[in-house]
């Protein structure tokens, strides 16, 4: 209906479209205008309320009582006045449109004195009835004595019907569905006693394929003589507006239900900053019921003494004015827990009102690990500026972003003077830029010795540890951390100086003692040059080798990079070679089987390993192979086996073993009147080992397993 160059109603209803919240008249056909007594211009935009009076005569605070929507649904009797002043009684009957996707009211004014209405039909012909129904909206109908006298082609449209089928073959009875017939007979007969002069009902309607309609029937009596009548009326099909509302309903549902489903907290306020509606997220979240938070204000959530109002106020007023706000809120539950939350609020509408959409989340676990990341980048802050050491911070390209206290006293710069610069052109020593090393091009923790100089020149030794900041693969940062070892180095190099002189005293008293060893061995030869007596000959030699055998040791040592211990397997070698050159006859020669593991001996276990393997040898070359002619057991060779070797645990085992003759049956009778094997026995048990003497097939073996020197242990690792 809106604008003029819709066609209007049948001239004898006057009809209304109004807002449906406010009643504003939006629209109007030519009979309301002229009920009015107004023209187009001055009637829209009038609240109904302007122009139709409550049936109470009561006034509030002295003004007339306006009418609200929900007065139409009241069978009252109405006084509508015109422009004039003229006053009429009407009743009012009213219906939902929908028209450009807006929902208004139809409000259809029946006036009780309808004379100026017959009038007007009764000179009405069918023909212009016609004219005006081709180009109405609504369908138009005229109905005598049960049949059609007149459909107008939008009521043909509706249900179906060429209009010579619905004049000549149907009977608008037939148009009603089963289930309301009864009720329309009703409604006939009552019109027919002429208890009715006009009607509005809904009705269920089939159309010409027997499918449902649903319409808005209205009707009115006109005399077209003193004894005949008509009955002219509208239908509305209500059917897409019966499905709009359906859509609407369903579409509201759907709100709802997506309103409720969102996690976050979500409330509705008015310009005064009241809650008109709430979500589950909301009452989940405070612990209140929604009756409960409906109608109330923020103060009810808010935390006290953790939240200015005021400023909240002022952030709401800024939303509703189209200004969205973000900000952090200390937020209240019911049982009184306070907790950090994150709000949004955002201009919006509801039901045609401006409001305020706010939204809510609880960022407690956010606010707090946020709080423990301050804690720790304050932590790391202070251990990087305090920090006793010097530390620099460089980005990706080698430059200084900031410097601790540390790193300004040990190179005696200021962090402003240093600052986006390359740390290698400023610290590195002139003319040793070759030196200098990308502490970004690794990717792992390293640490390098080197020196360094201060602003002022002087050069320092420092100990340089890099820390780089990967991520992705690549090195974004590093930290360069700078320790001065210049003391450390300084007593190192005492240390060392100290160390090498004791090393050349100590080299020195092995030589010494190996020459005084050497002096004794000379003098005893001498001896035994001038003595005839075979025995002591004999005694004085073996005393001899016994004292090579330690002077071996002393040689080996003073000669040794290590003076504290010597490789044994070594010292077997060259001791076994002085053995034979001086107690095997080239008549008679005898073969080694040497396996000796490098292992290093320290020299309180060398020199009685060292006695040891003297006498085992030498006791096997005087005696092992001393067989009678007749022996059945006599090898291809003679052979002596030497085997030192680790056992593991830090164990050894020594073993000398011949395939001689073996030992005699009573030698463990005799070996305390031997001096040879009572000095086996007593390096045994010097070296705490397992000593074990035993023949086998072969012949005789000796067998000691002791541990390592704990010394050599301890220089060893």
């Amino acid at each position: 209906m809106s604008g003029t160059s819709k066609p209007t109603i049948l001239s004898s209803c006057e009809m209304l479209v109004c807002k449906t919240n406010t009643l504003q008249i939006v629209d109007a056909n030519d009979a309301a205008l002229r009920g009015c007594e107004m023209t187009r211009e001055e009637l829209i935009g009038k609240s109904l309320s302007d122009i139709v009076i409550r049936p109470d005569t009561e006034e509030e605070n002295g003004n007339r009582r306006g009418i609200s929507e929900e007065d139409l649904h009241l069978q009252n009797i109405w006084t509508m006045q015109g422009k004039s002043g003229f006053v009429r009684s009407v009743r009012l009957t009213s219906q939902w449109i929908y028209e450009d996707d807006k929902i208004l009211r139809l409000i259809i004014v029946h006036p009780l004195n309808g004379d100026h209405l017959d009038d007007l039909l009764i000179n009405r012909t069918v023909d212009n009835l016609r004219l005006l129904g081709d180009t109405s909206l609504f369908g138009i109908y005229v109905i005598q004595n049960m049949s059609f006298r007149y459909v107008s082609s939008r009521f043909c449209e509706i249900l179906g019907y060429e209009e010579p089928e619905l004049i000549k073959n149907v009977s608008p009875i037939e148009l009603v569905h089963p289930d309301q017939r009864n009720e329309i007979q009703e409604l006939e007969r009552r019109w027919h006693e002429e208890a009715l002069n006009s009607f509005e009902i809904n009705v269920k309607a089939l159309d010409r394929w027997d499918q449902p309609l649903h319409l808005h029937l209205f009707g009115t009596r006109v005399r077209l003589s003193e004894e005949n009548s008509a009955t002219v009326g509208v239908i509305i099909d209500e059917s897409k507006h019966n499905e709009a509302i359906e859509n609407f309903k369903m579409s509201l549902e759907s709100y709802k239900a997506l309103f409720d489903s969102i996690g976050d907290a979500i409330y509705i306020q008015d310009k005064e900053g009241k809650f008109l509606e709430v979500n589950d997220g909301a009452a989940n979240l405070y612990g209140f019921d929604k009756s409960e938070m409906i109608g109330k204000d923020p103060e009810l959530l808010a935390a006290p003494g953790k939240v200015d109002l005021d400023d909240t106020m002022n952030k709401f007023n800024k939303a509703l004015d189209g200004e969205p706000q973000r900000f952090e809120w200390w937020g209240k539950r019911k049982n009184g827990e306070i907790f950090p939350k994150e709000v949004h609020l955002n201009p919006g509408y509801y039901f045609g009102e401006k409001v305020v959409i706010a939204i809510a989340r609880d960022n407690s676990e956010q606010f707090y690990r946020q709080e423990q990341i301050k804690e720790s980048e304050e932590l790391l802050r202070q251990l990087f500026m305090n920090a006793p050491i010097g530390i620099a911070l460089l980005d990706e390209h080698h430059e200084v972003k900031m410097v601790n206290k540390g790193f300004e006293e040990l190179f005696s710069i200021n962090q402003d003077e240093i600052i986006g610069l390359d740390i290698d052109k400023v610290i590195v020593p002139d003319g040793k830029e070759d030196e200098a090393f990308q502490l970004t091009r690794s990717h792992e923790v390293f640490e390098v010795s080197t020196r360094r100089k201060r602003s002022d020149g002087e050069e320092i030794d420092v100990l340089i540890y890099g820390v780089p900041v990967v991520v992705e693969g690549k090195t974004i940062a590093i930290y360069g951390i700078y320790v001065d070892i210049s003391d450390r180095k300084r007593a190192e190099e005492k240390v060392r100086r100290s160390l090498k002189e004791k090393e050349v005293l100590l080299s020195e008293i092995h030589h010494r003692v190996k020459n005084n060893l050497a002096v004794i061995t000379g003098l005893l030869e001498l001896q035994v040059y001038n003595t005839e007596d075979l025995s002591t000959q004999k005694a004085l030699k073996d005393s001899q080798a016994r004292i090579n055998s330690m002077a071996l040791i002393h040689e080996k040592l003073y000669q040794s990079e290590n003076l504290s211990r010597i490789q044994f397997d070594t010292y077997i070698q060259q001791l076994i070679k002085e053995i034979s050159a001086s107690h095997i006859p080239k008549s008679r020669p005898v073969d080694f089987d040497i396996q000796a593991d490098p292992v290093p001996l320290t020299i309180t276990q060398a020199i009685p390993c060292g006695l040891l393997l003297n006498e085992l040898v030498t006791n096997a070359l005087k005696h092992a192979f001393d067989r009678q002619p007749e022996s059945s057991r006599k090898p291809d060779k003679d052979c002596i086996t030497i085997r030192f070797e680790s056992v593991g645990n830090q164990r050894l085992r020594f073993e000398v073993a011949d395939n001689g003759v073996g030992l005699p049956d009573n030698y463990r009778e005799k070996k305390s009147q031997s001096l040879g094997m009572t000095l086996i026995h007593t390096l045994a048990k010097q070296l705490e080992a397992d000593f074990q003497i035993r023949n086998t097939d072969e012949g005789a073996q000796f067998e000691l397993k002791f541990d390592y020197d704990k010394v050599a242990e301890h220089e060893e690792g």
